[in-house]
């Protein structure tokens, strides 16, 4: 199999991500009426930003990263910190800026773009776990059972209530 079919529908999720943020800092489709709204996308951006950066601290302290490597190039399953929450964090991020762009415009050409990008991100995480679980085996399908793919509130009450 080409190895650029494993990336198109990430690539075709970061097209309409660039294209919302574009638009979304241009003015375009943006026409927020409810300040509540507003606030709620910016709180998301917040928590979407920490999604994407607590992985690279985790995997590089974690992870068996060789020096040099990039912080995805893991070695040991890491299930700790963030990882005891979600499996994919930066995968998570990326359904909150989606709907931080949304509810910042509150435009429905921005809604429709925003539900396309994240089924797309989605789709993506169901072929990562397919690759952890050959990488990982067993080890990882015990993960798989214990921490949520996406979820993060699932996550946080299972971690709490343990």
């Amino acid at each position: 199999m080409n190895r650029w079919r494993n990336y198109i529908l990430s690539t075709m999720a970061g097209v309409l991500f660039v294209i919302m943020l574009v638009m979304y800092l241009f003015g375009y489709l943006s026409d927020p009426q409810i300040k509540v709204l507003e606030y709620a996308g910016i709180v998301l951006w917040a928590l979407a930003a920490m999604l994407g950066i607590l992985p690279i601290i985790e995997f590089k302290r974690k992870g068996g990263v060789k020096r040099g490597e990039s912080y995805v190039k893991t070695t040991k399953l890491v299930d700790t910190g963030i990882y005891s929450v979600v499996r994919h964090p930066q995968y998570t991020a990326w359904p909150l800026l989606f709907v931080s762009l949304i509810l910042l415009s509150q435009t429905i050409p921005m809604l429709l773009m925003g539900i396309a990008g994240t089924a797309l991100g989605y789709y993506d995480t169901l072929k990562v776990d397919d690759g952890l679980l050959e990488k990982f085996g067993e080890e990882y399908a015990d993960y798989m059972r214990r921490v949520p793919r996406m979820n993060f509130v699932l996550g946080m009450y299972r971690k709490l209530n343990k």
